[in-house]
């Protein structure tokens, strides 16, 4: 078994997934099964060299003081909270939807994959798991009907046995999908992919249901629920289950406090929830039981168990 990894925005070093590989193998300890193979890939190099665009809005911030006497304040407020989310989600979130940079973005994760096979060649079961932007990337590399034949989408297409490409190539199973704090649900409305492409691709599994998890945190702003969109009806050869990481009446804890933080301390408490599924130990026993085919401990997993926060 095979688990590569897809990260999601402002991530630029490969060491993200290293907490979470951790718990993976100890819950595979803890079942006596042999632990996978893990790879993380990492495509945010790409982006190293796209502009910041904050650094285009302080620009026009002080070009406007220059010329006025208004207050900067008054007339674009929550200035640091805007730049937050500038820099640490929507950079990287709308830079994948560039053409170019799209492009690049799959072609690096397809050259990661293959080198990966290529690095473990008896391995023949593949599980993705794919955080934040990393999830729509995911999507839209198995099933948008969108790209130009020499995309690099194709490629991956062409070693997953019943998705695309020739019987003669060499081709692995996908055993197993994990998204985790993915605004699919979002940028769908926008990439268009059917879910008659998954529904078709999920058919061909004969023997056993297609495993698809999609893991929400509920502090988490970016993550939505995607079984409602995908019109997914039981029976069904596609398993595709979300479940929530709760932490409860966390709100109700803290609201004595919320008057007393500003915007940007808001902002960081939402990018730690954001961020934090690479750490709970939640998230690795809900991964372990898909990639293991559990179904019944997915169904059964309790939002509340064990670290809430």
């Amino acid at each position: 078994m095979l688990v590569f990894f897809i990260h999601g925005v402002a991530t630029r070093d490969n060491r993200y997934a290293n907490e979470l590989t951790d718990k993976i193998r100890e819950e595979f300890f803890k079942r006596k099964q042999a632990a996978p193979v893990f790879y993380p890939s990492l495509w945010g190099g790409v982006l190293k060299n796209t502009p910041n665009l904050w650094n285009w809005v302080q620009q026009d911030l002080n070009n406007f003081q220059k010329n006025s006497k208004i207050d900067i304040g008054d007339i674009f407020q929550y200035s640091e909270y805007r730049e937050f989310f500038v820099n640490h989600f929507f950079n990287d979130l709308f830079t994948y939807l560039n053409l170019d940079y799209g492009w690049k973005i799959r072609k690096l994760i397809a050259l990661q994959l293959l080198e990966c096979l290529e690095k473990y060649p008896s391995e023949n079961e593949l599980h993705i798991v794919a955080h934040s932007l990393g999830g729509v990337i995911l999507l839209d590399i198995l099933f948008s009907d969108k790209f130009e034949s020499n995309d690099p989408a194709f490629y991956i297409r062409s070693i997953i046995k019943g998705l695309a490409g020739s019987k003669d190539s060499p081709q692995v199973t996908l055993g197993s999908i994990t998204t985790m704090g993915t605004p699919i649900l979002l940028f769908n409305l926008m990439l268009g992919i059917s879910p008659e492409n998954l529904k078709l691709f999920a058919s061909k599994y004969t023997d056993k249901p297609l495993r698809w998890v999609n893991i929400i945190r509920s502090s988490d702003p970016l993550a939505y629920p995607i079984r409602a969109s995908f019109n997914i009806d039981l029976p069904s050869q596609l398993f595709l289950r979300d479940r929530y990481i709760g932490s409860r009446a966390l709100w109700k804890k803290s609201a004595p406090y919320i008057s007393t933080l500003g915007g940007l301390a808001i902002a960081h408490g939402l990018e730690r929830s954001h961020t934090s599924y690479w750490r709970k130990s939640r998230v690795s026993r809900l991964i372990t039981a898909n990639i293991l085919g559990d179904c019944a401990a997915i169904d059964s997993a309790n939002p509340f168990k064990l670290d809430w926060f």
